[in-house]
């Protein structure tokens, strides 16, 4: 949401003067004011180029329309896309941050931010508990590592059986969908043969 692609970046831009300390939506008024605290500025308004932040929100992709293009992989700074070309994608929702850097990168608009309610509360301290952020940090640390590297993701074999579980709800979805889709197709059928 502030333009770079992680809180490390961002950082690493105020220190050197680079970047103002107002680009942080979800940190809100808090994380303003220690950003001028530490930096020893004024609170300047929140920057107008970002867009404001309205809850925490989870990526979902809808799999009656993903064409499998991979597109929406390559932008998530936490390896939460997982599908191959031509295959329907799935989100593994536990490492879902919702950045919402892949929404932009589907041709056919299938990502959708669904919202998360965390007990009614909509401050980012609040909503993201430190074992979460530390988690997420790790992984936004191996993507990179990755990345520079040029390797593919890879899980462990915990992560893999999860992984597993969570593509065969999203194949069986898309199965129970195809299958609806052939009942009506086939009742239609046998109900324009009923009247000849």
């Amino acid at each position: 949401m502030c333009g770079y692609p992680r809180c490390l970046e961002y950082a690493r831009a105020i220190a050197e003067g680079k970047s103002d300390i107002n680009r942080c939506p979800p940190g809100g008024a808090e994380t303003l004011g220690a950003l001028a605290k530490l930096t020893n500025k004024a609170i300047p308004p929140p920057a107008e180029d970002c867009e404001p932040y309205t809850g925490r929100k989870i990526a979902r992709i809808e799999e009656d329309i993903c064409i499998g293009c991979t597109l929406c992989i390559p932008p998530c700074p936490l390896d939460a896309i997982i599908g191959t070309a031509k295959h329907l994608h799935t989100i593994i929702e536990g490492n879902c941050s919702g950045c919402e850097l892949c929404v932009d990168h589907c041709p056919v608009d299938c990502i959708r931010m669904i919202d998360v309610d965390v007990d009614g509360s909509f401050h980012f301290w609040e909503e993201f508990g430190d074992d979460e952020v530390a988690r997420w940090k790790n992984l936004a640390q191996r993507h990179f590592e990755r990345v520079s590297r040029g390797d593919q993701v890879t899980v462990d074999s915990e992560q893999f059986t999860n992984l597993k579980s969570q593509i065969r709800e999203a194949v069986n979805r898309e199965r129970s969908r195809r299958w609806k889709q052939a009942n009506k197709k086939a009742a239609r059928l046998q109900s324009a043969r009923k009247v000849k």
